[in-house]
């Protein structure tokens, strides 16, 4: 996949899940917004990253998948919390 294509679904992406943080119906929608923009940077990392031939993006993403990790398992605790 091309850089252009890549960027083009993470900035599609970024600004799907920035619609269901600012809509915000629930604990379980924002959650799910910040984790749909997470995403979308990770996926930007990577496809950057490759375009590159660097592993710095990649690196990148793997921290920014523990980040999602956390931020999803601390979410739903609170969101299970009554």
């Amino acid at each position: 996949m091309p850089f252009w294509g890549a960027a083009t679904l993470s900035g599609a992406l970024f600004f799907i899940g920035l619609a269901g943080l600012l809509r915000r119906r629930g604990r379980g929608a924002g959650i799910r917004g910040v984790v749909l923009m997470l995403n979308a940077a990770i996926l930007l990392a990577v496809a950057a990253s490759a375009d590159l031939g660097a592993l710095d993006g990649q690196a990148l993403a793997l921290l920014l998948v523990g980040v999602v990790t956390v931020e999803v398992a601390l979410g739903t605790r609170q969101a299970v919390k009554p």
